[in-house]
């Protein structure tokens, strides 16, 4: 893949990925353990090319790619990432979380709201963190990416982005399915990930939820994860 064809947006998520968010002694990250460590080894098309939703089966857990979520979501603003940039620099004292939060009124916008994805169940590869303003005629978000090790610290600098709806970013949707290897099967199944549970064809059951799936293969002494429709062990790895 042609890392010239990237667009903006791309670009502008890679370079906040790979940001050196500091270093802490305190903060369990090792040497070379924090985030923006780990990405910056990656290129771009590294990005661009993994798996939407990464699926371990072993132990029952989905994996959401930040870099795919936020780049089928927003759209980068360079302008207002500029305008943002020139209040931060003339109110030096202030965080970037308070700036964030005060941007809106400086504006004359409103501010919807201000979220933490470690605040709540994410299926998100890494933490972000935003506050989404209406201008009165558009849907704008500030977005940091954390790179740290230690949740508290090491959130890249803020970027300005579009955005369709308020919610985009709270809609982390991901898909599991099963191989369909059981007898009598007509699968393979798929499970889909969205609004904090598990459904299968539009229909929710706590059966639909890999933790489900773990407690079921533990009853039945299996040593794979079976699919809650047909039994047929979960498909491990890379997810579209």
């Amino acid at each position: 893949m042609d890392t010239m064809n990237a667009t903006r947006t791309e670009q502008v998520i890679y370079e906040m990925l790979t940001e050196n968010t500091g270093r802490h002694i305190l903060d369990s990250g090792g040497e070379s353990g924090r985030s923006w460590q780990k990405n910056q080894v990656k290129s771009l098309d590294d990005f661009r090319n993994e798996a939407r939703t990464q699926f371990d089966a072993k132990y029952y857990d989905a994996t959401v790619s930040l870099f795919h979520h936020l780049t089928e979501k927003l759209t980068y603003s360079q302008e207002w990432t500029e305008t943002f940039n020139e209040v931060a620099a003339s109110n030096a004292e202030m965080g970037w979380l308070e700036l964030m939060e005060s941007f809106p009124t400086v504006m004359g916008w409103e501010r919807l709201f201000t979220e933490n994805s470690y605040n709540r169940e994410s299926l998100l590869s890494q933490v972000i963190q935003y506050s989404v303003y209406h201008t009165g005629n558009e849907v704008l978000v500030a977005l940091q990416i954390h790179g740290g090790a230690d949740v508290r610290g090491g959130y890249t600098a803020p970027r300005i982005f579009f955005m369709d709806y308020e919610y985009d970013l709270l809609s982390e949707n991901a898909s599991i399915f099963c191989t369909g290897d059981a007898v009598d099967s007509d699968g393979p199944h798929r499970f889909d990930w969205s609004g904090g549970e598990w459904t299968h064809e539009g229909d929710y059951s706590k059966e639909f939820d890999p933790y489900a799936m773990s407690q079921r293969a533990d009853l039945l002494k299996l040593d794979y994860l079976p699919c809650a429709i047909c039994g047929a062990p979960m498909r491990d790895g890379a997810q579209r």
